[in-house]
């Protein structure tokens, strides 16, 4: 049986995946060092650590969204869109996955 909305978040819902699909399609379309300066400049991060990039792509994604209460996170499927119970997955480039687990770029340091 489908959950019904709740709240005004829940009814933004569509409105808010899209503008997340069309970040993540934005940000695809950059090689991996366009990347990395990317989410050093939007995400706030530097290149240092792992789980400092996730952060900062999770940032970086976010980034001039109104996310209407909903939360990003990963997933190991890729993006997970979160609002109280209610979730779903959205798949990402696999330049995000490289992006991640590279070594860091010491131009941006």
């Amino acid at each position: 049986m489908p959950t019904l909305p709740r709240d005004m978040p829940d009814l933004m819902l569509a409105p808010t995946l899209l503008a997340v699909d069309a970040r993540l399609a934005e940000l695809a379309l950059l090689d991996s060092d366009e990347l990395a300066e990317r989410v050093a400049i939007e995400g706030d991060h530097h290149d240092l650590t792992e789980e400092m990039r996730s952060e900062g792509l999770l940032r970086t994604i976010a980034a001039y969204l109104d996310l209407h209460a909903w939360e990003l996170s990963w997933d190991p499927r890729g993006l997970r869109v979160q609002h109280g119970m209610l979730h779903l997955v959205l798949g990402v480039p696999r330049t995000f996955g490289a992006y991640i687990a590279r070594a860091p770029l010491t131009s941006l340091v």
